[in-house]
C-alpha cells in the first residue's frame, strides 16, 4: 500500500519519539543533538518509562514533550505511548543514548520524499562510536559494518534509528507490548511490515553515533537474550531466515567451522591430558587481562591481574605435573614478570609493543613448541580457523582500516566467541520453541 508524499511547498512533519529509563549524561547529549538539527519541522517527543532520577526534568527542560510513565513497561510500550500523543507525519524513533547530525532528519525526509514506495527506513550506527574503550569500539562497529555491508531494501525495521510513516504504523498497531524489555520488538515490527507488503530501506548515508558503553557481560547478555533466544523464536514463528544482516550465509557457514574448531581443539586437549591447552590459556589470561585493565576502574585492576596470572600458573602447573615440560618454566617466568610489569613497559614503548612482547613471549613460543611435538594433529584446526578467517576477512580488514590490524588480531577471539555463543542461543531457541509449542498442543487437547 502506497502513501503519497507532501508537496516540496509543505515539508513533512517528523516526530522524534524517544523511550528512555533514566538516562544519564548520554541522554543529554542525545537532546542537544535534536536541538542542532537543521530541519525546522518537527517535534520531540521524550517518554520517561519509570526513572527514578531527574530524567523527566530535563527532558521537559529541553523543550521535549515530556511523558512521564510511573510504572517501567520497555520501549515497546513506551514509544507506543509517544506515538499517541504525536502529530507528525513521520515518526523517527531514536534511542536515548543515540545523538543525530544536523542534517539527519534533512536526510530522512528526502528519502521518503525520493522514494514514494517506501513506508519505512532504517539507518545505522557511525564509524566513529562515543565510547571509547576496546568492546564499544568493537559492538559498535560490528554494528556499522553488518548495516553498510547489507541490502538497501531492508529485511527488518531498527528501532535505534528507523523512521516509518505514521499512517502505517498505526495501521499495523505499533510495537508488540508483550516484550516487556529492550529486545526484538523493533525486529518484530519489520517483519510484520514485510508481511504487509511494505517497503523498509537501509539508507547507508544516514548515520547516527552510539554513545553507549559497552563491556563484554553486557555484549554477552544482550546478544544471547535480547536477540540470539527470542530472535530465533521470531524467526521460527515466521518460518523465514534472510540472507540479510546478522543471518547471512557466511555467518551461519562461521557458527558451524567455530564449533568444529573448538571441537579439535578439545578433542586435542583431552587426548594429551591438558598439554594444548598451554598456550591457549596464556594467550587468553593475555588477552583478557589487556582489555580489563584498562577497562575498569582502579579498584578492580589488581583483582583481574592478580586473575589473569593465577589462571595460566594453574594450568602450567597441573601440564608440568602430567607432562614433564619443564621448558616451559622460562615461559611461566617471563609471563609473571612482564604480567606484573605490563603497565612500566606499556607506559616505555607504548601499549601496542608492550601487548606484542607478551603474546610473543608467553602465548606464540610454547605454541610453537606444542605444534612442533605434535604438528599434524593441528593441521585440521589450523585449517578450520584459516577458514574461518578467509570467510570473514572483509569483517577483519574494515577493522584494521578503521583501527589498526592489531585491534583486528584483539576482535579475532571476541568474534569467534559471538559465533560460539549466538550457536548456543539458536540452538536454545529451538528447544524453546518445541517444548512451548508441544506444552500449547497438550493444553488445547486438554481443553477439548
Amino acid at each position: 500500500m502506497q502513501y503519497p508524499t507532501a508537496p516540496a511547498a509543505s515539508p513533512l512533519k517528523v516526530s522524534f519519539i524517544i523511550p528512555v529509563h533514566n538516562g544519564g549524561a548520554e541522554f543529554v547529549q542525545c537532546l542537544q543533538a535534536i536541538a542542532a538539527t537543521t530541519y525546522t519541522n518537527y517535534e520531540c517527543i521524550v517518554v520517561d518509562d519509570g526513572s527514578t532520577d531527574n530524567t523527566a526534568a530535563t527532558a521537559a527542560a529541553s523543550g521535549a514533550n515530556a511523558i512521564f510513565l510511573k510504572i517501567r513497561r520497555g520501549p515497546a510500550y513506551a514509544r507506543n505511548r509517544g506515538v499517541e500523543k504525536a502529530t507528525g507525519d513521520l515518526l523517527f524513533f531514536v534511542d536515548a543514548d543515540v545523538c543525530v547530525y544536523p542534517d539527519t532528519v534533512d536526510l530522512v525526509v528526502q528519502t521518503f520524499q525520493d522514494h514514494p514506495e517506501i513506508d519505512a527506513l532504517i539507518g545505522s550506527y557511525d564509524d566513529c562510536p562515543g565510547a571509547p574503550n576496546f568492546m564499544s569500539q568493537y559492538k559498535n562497529l560490528f554494528h556499522h559494518f553488518v548495516h553498510q555491508t547489507s541490502s538497501i531494501w531492508a529485511s527488518t525495521f531498527w528501532g535505534g534509528c528507523g523512521a516509518i510513516r505514521k499512517a502505517v504504523f498505526l495501521e499495523l498497531g505499533g510495537f508488540d507490548e508483550a516484550y516487556g524489555r529492550s529486545c526484538i520488538e523493533d525486529i518484530e515490527l519489520g517483519y510484520r511490515l514485510k508481511a504487509a507488503q511494505h517497503a523498509i530501506m537501509l539508507n547507508k548515508a544516514i548515520q547516527v553515533k552510539h554513545m553507549k558503553r559497552w563491556t563484554l557481560r553486557q555484549i554477552v547478555r544482550s546478544d544471547i537474550f535480547d536477540r540470539g533466544l527470542p530472535w530465533t523464536l521470531l524467526l521460527l514463528q515466521d518460518r523465514s531466515l534472510p540472507n540479510d544482516l546478522n543471518l547471512k550465509i557466511s555467518q551461519r557457514i562461521s557458527v558451524v567451522l567455530s564449533y568444529l574448531l573448538l571441537t579439535l581443539v578439545g578433542m586435542i586437549a583431552l587426548y594429551f591430558q591438558g598439554l594444548t591447552l598451554l598456550p591457549l590459556t596464556i594467550l587468553l589470561a593475555i588477552t583478557l587481562m589487556s582489555y580489563w585493565y584498562y577497562d575498569t576502574v582502579r579498584w578492580k585492576r589488581i583483582a583481574f591481574l592478580g586473575g589473569a596470572i593465577l589462571l595460566p600458573l594453574i594450568c602450567i602447573a597441573l601440564v608440568a605435573s602430567f607432562q614433564h615440560m619443564f621448558l616451559i618454566l622460562p615461559f611461566v617466568i617471563s609471563l609473571v614478570v612482564l604480567t606484573v610489569s605490563y603497565q612500566f613497559t606499556a607506559f616505555r614503548i607504548g601499549r601496542r609493543p608492550a601487548f606484542l612482547l607478551m603474546v610473543g613471549l608467553c602465548g606464540l613460543t610454547p605454541l610453537l613448541v606444542t605444534l612442533w611435538r605434535f604438528p599434524r594433529l593441528w593441521l585440521f584446526p589450523i585449517i578450520t580457523l584459516v577458514a574461518l578467517v578467509i570467510i570473514n576477512f572483509p569483517f577483519y580488514r574494515f577493522f584494521a582500516e578503521k583501527k589498526s590490524w592489531l585491534f583486528a588480531v584483539r576482535v579475532l577471539p571476541f568474534h569467534l566467541l559471538y559465533f560460539i555463543y549466538s550457536g548456543i542461543a539458536f540452538v536454545w531457541g529451538i528447544v524453546t520453541y518445541f517444548r512451548d509449542k508441544d506444552k500449547a498442543s497438550a493444553a488445547g487437547i486438554a481443553e477439548r
